[in-house]
């Protein structure tokens, strides 16, 4: 358990450190963060990115945020390589 939490904490400061340089930054109200497996029964970690529910995202924020799932997902692989990061952005419940 101690070291599932350091896990995710190594997980957290790579996503607000490459965040940090993104425009997405201002928006963000959350991380949230599930190791788990994939479909495939592959090992995984589920992202979730918290960002306020303020309007629709025009065309280019949603180029961003695809560059940024980009960056992230390289970024993330350095910390695990066997275990692949699925992000995901969504509204606060």
């Amino acid at each position: 358990m101690v070291e599932e939490s350091k896990k995710i904490e190594s997980y957290k400061a790579k996503i607000k450190e490459l965040l940090k340089t993104h425009p997405l930054v201002d928006h963000v109200k959350g991380i949230e963060i599930v190791f788990g497996q994939d479909s495939t029964g592959d090992p995984a970690v589920f992202i979730t990115i918290l960002v306020e529910d303020d309007k629709i995202p025009s065309p280019q924020e949603r180029v961003r945020l695809g560059r940024f799932s980009e960056l992230a997902t390289t970024s993330l692989l350095e910390l695990d390589p066997k275990r692949w990061p699925y992000l995901d952005f969504r509204v606060p419940a």
